[in-house]
């Protein structure tokens, strides 16, 4: 596919990993610790209430920590237009906790809450003495965790916005293209500037187009060293030199804690994003 310039050529094109939707279903994995130096492997759970009531006929607290990724997106300033771009992932953790009446009154007074919210169980589990297992005592552990959506599964998404003679930027065609190197083909044909990102977790943007986006770094060559790349071993075979290198993800990430309101719109600090 042969990027040619369009007679309406301007504007801004993203390019994005078409996600599968949504998380995978939670994994929940546990232990019991009736002593300090002793711990004891919970069965595989699929239900949170099943993890606890059998933690709770084993010891008269539970600790159950949710962890999951979030993803959010929002609005930045770039090349003088708004375009929505994803934050990096972040990652979240609940902790609830199950207890015996008598142990403590409420979640607040459990050593667990330090960084983390803290609530108490919200179902009642009964536990009589007589359905209490041996060596009754301790605590039991349990963490669900979702894990992240799944790697691009049907390509890439592309979109191009322009902004008109009024200064309105909007979307005006989008795209769904098997392959990286049909999608820049795709956006080069339409814009000056082109945003690229592979995507989850860390989304890193690069700017791939004609015109340098202002602050965000361009893509390296296919058959380039990228520029923060370290060179880890060098040798010459037949008048040819051969090295080995490791870099780590480059490009732009645009986090939540970066930006501030600005005329409607999330915004970079500064002029440019």
């Amino acid at each position: 596919m042969t990027a040619e310039q369009r007679a309406d050529f301007g504007g801004l094109a993203i390019i994005e990993p078409d996600l599968a939707t949504g998380p995978g279903p939670g994994v929940i994995r546990g232990h019991w610790q009736p002593a300090p130096s002793r711990s004891v492997p919970a069965p595989a759970f699929s239900e949170a209430g099943s993890a606890v009531r059998w933690g709770r006929r084993r010891a008269p607290e539970v600790i159950y920590r949710v962890e999951h990724e979030v993803a959010r997106s929002h609005v930045v300033v770039l090349a003088g237009m708004p375009v929505r771009v994803f934050a990096p992932v972040e990652h979240e953790s609940v902790v609830w906790v199950s207890a015996a009446p008598d142990l403590h009154s409420d979640a607040s007074q459990t050593d667990e809450g330090d960084d983390e919210d803290v609530l108490d169980w919200p179902m009642v589990v009964d536990v009589p003495p007589a359905a209490r297992i041996a060596g009754y005592g301790g605590r039991v552990y349990f963490a669900e965790t979702t894990p992240r959506s799944a790697l691009p599964a049907a390509g890439c998404q592309c979109r191009w916005q322009t902004t008109d003679a009024k200064g309105l930027t909007a979307t005006v065609e989008l795209a769904l293209l098997a392959n990286e190197e049909d999608a820049l083909a795709w956006a080069r044909e339409r814009a000056p500037y082109v945003l690229v990102s592979k995507g989850p977790a860390g989304w890193y943007y690069e700017s791939a187009g004609a015109q340098q986006i202002p602050g965000v770094p361009a893509r390296p060559k296919p058959d380039g060293i990228p520029r923060n790349a370290v060179v880890t071993h060098t040798w010459t075979d037949g008048g040819t030199t051969y090295l080995d290198y490791i870099a780590p993800p480059g490009g732009r990430q645009f986090r939540i804690d970066d930006v501030e309101p600005l005329g409607g719109f999330y915004a970079a600090r500064g002029p440019e994003a």
